[in-house]
């Protein structure tokens, strides 16, 4: 069993991008989140072939507060809006796994020589969602609550197969039925003059006529219930050819999706749809893999070129508070990447990596926060990033010893498909030393670790905030150094 629990007190929002503060901010941003999860498997093995049962159940609680002053507009009167959460959810899974241990014999020349996997995967997820909006002399104002529930069956197959001497085969599907049902509810308890203290258009918490009504009482504004289901086939193609011992060249076409969901609508928009489609993408390869100084280096390249169907956006509801995810268009994504890998004396190594990415829309599309024509740059994809890391591995005395130093980098890239803000390009620096005592009571590891040395401060994400005309930033992490320590019992 494994638990994992988290706290932070305040948030990253910054009012803009120049200094870190949030001087327009009433609440602090508090989140908590503890993640339960139980694993079970057992292994059978047979003459050419092994079966894997696996079980799991995972557990998740993320209670947070959150202010939502700038984003529905109430710091522009000085009134502090918050928003408590609560999501909880439950996720059984279930797996069994047919894995070859050697390839298939046959008289058939189609039947032979085949490695496999092949299995079949179950997934329940049920999740419940409770947002509470309210100001601190009101308390809750309008509570949004929802269940989902999520449902997957999943058959998948993989298979290889040698061509002669110098050529390899893999065949692989995976094909899935995915369903969901959904139950949205917006509820709204009236307080004494509470356009008085939320001077907003009425229409904001109150969309529709309710009539007379009680201070203190709760109305239900408005429920949504349904289902949305699909099968969904993936399939995927590669071949491999060795044109010599340090020279392979090979090609690939996958198919890969993202799942359906529900969304939330506090406010009702009539433009916000209860549910999104899944999306699709189409990805094309092809790389060539060469080997140099007997394995000590390895350099590859490769092109791809995604194509993506009905993909998933997030935008926001009329009042620009509230975020939601339709199917708009699609996109196109073309890019080189490149990587090499050495081996060097005196225990050293370094791993290289570059990458291009063409990634735009194909079609226009209106956005919540303006236009984007075909050919747009998609958001959060720079052109140009990089990597660096130089690694040495040694001994003193009795200790086991591994250090790295690592660079990262990547260019400019933008906020959102209209392109509001411009996000600046970012260079990061770290380094680590790591320390494992073998001979020593607990084999005790001892881990020190730097990340971003030279203090980097640059906004890393921008969000507009439309109610108030301004912005919300979260900078990159600052300089930190970490002291670990751990034992094996």
């Amino acid at each position: 069993m494994i638990r994992r629990e988290t706290h932070q007190d305040d948030g990253a929002f910054a009012n803009s991008d120049s200094r870190a503060e949030h001087s327009e901010r009433y609440f602090p941003d508090v989140l908590d989140s503890r993640t339960d999860i139980l694993v079970f498997s057992a292994d059978w093995s047979f003459e050419a072939a092994e079966l894997k049962l696996i079980l799991s159940n995972m557990e998740k609680d993320y209670p947070q507060r959150l202010d939502y002053s700038q984003f529905i507009g109430t710091s522009t009167v000085g009134v502090g809006l918050y928003g408590d959460t609560v999501i909880e959810s439950s996720q059984p899974t279930a797996e069994v796994r047919l894995v070859s241990t050697q390839p298939t014999e046959s008289t058939w020349w189609l039947l032979d020589e085949w490695s496999y996997v092949a299995g079949y995967f179950y997934v329940y997820s049920d999740q419940y969602l409770q947002l509470s909006l309210g100001t601190e002399s009101t308390g809750d104002v309008l509570t949004l609550t929802g269940d989902v529930d999520a449902e997957e069956n999943a058959v998948f197959f993989d298979l290889n197969k040698p061509l002669g001497q110098n050529w390899e085969l893999g065949i692989g599907a995976r094909i899935f039925r995915q369903s969901t049902d959904a139950d949205i509810r917006t509820d709204v308890v009236l307080v004494d003059n509470l356009l008085g203290i939320l001077p907003l258009p009425s229409e904001l918490l109150l969309p529709v006529d309710i009539g007379p009504i009680s201070p203190g009482g709760a109305i239900q504004l408005g429920r949504e219930k349904g289902r949305i289901a699909e099968t969904v086939f993936n399939p995927k193609l590669t071949l491999l050819w060795r044109a010599s011992d340090s020279i392979s060249l090979f090609t690939s076409a996958v198919k890969g999706f993202r799942y359906a969901g529900a969304n939330q609508n506090p406010t009702l928009d009539p433009g916000v749809p209860l549910f999104f489609d899944s999306d699709s993408i189409w990805n094309y390869e092809l790389g060539i893999r060469t080997t140099w100084l007997e394995g000590a280096l390895q350099v590859d390249l490769t092109a791809f070129y995604l194509e993506w169907t009905d993909m998933q956006v997030q935008q926001r509801e009329y009042t620009g508070a509230f975020a939601y995810t339709d199917n708009v268009g699609g996109a196109e994504n073309k890019g080189l990447e490149f990587s090499m890998n050495a081996l060097l004396p005196w225990g050293f190594s370094t791993k290289l990596n570059l990458s291009y990415v063409d990634a735009k829309t194909t079609e226009f599309f209106d956005d919540f926060q303006g236009p984007a024509p075909a050919g747009t740059e998609l958001p959060g994809s720079p052109p140009y990033s990089g990597s660096f890391i130089l690694l040495w591995l040694g001994r003193l005395s009795s200790a086991e010893l591994t250090s790295t130093l690592s660079y990262t980098w990547q260019n400019r890239n933008y906020n959102n498909l209209p392109q509001t803000y411009e996000h600046p390009a970012i260079s990061l620096l770290g380094a680590s030393l790591n320390a494992r005592f073998l001979s020593l009571p607990g084999k005790p590891f001892v881990s020190l670790t730097g990340s971003n040395l030279t203090n980097e401060f640059k906004p890393g994400v921008v969000f507009d905030t439309p109610n108030t005309g301004g912005i919300l930033t979260i900078y990159n992490p600052p300089r930190s150094v970490k002291l670990g320590i751990e034992f094996s019992l």
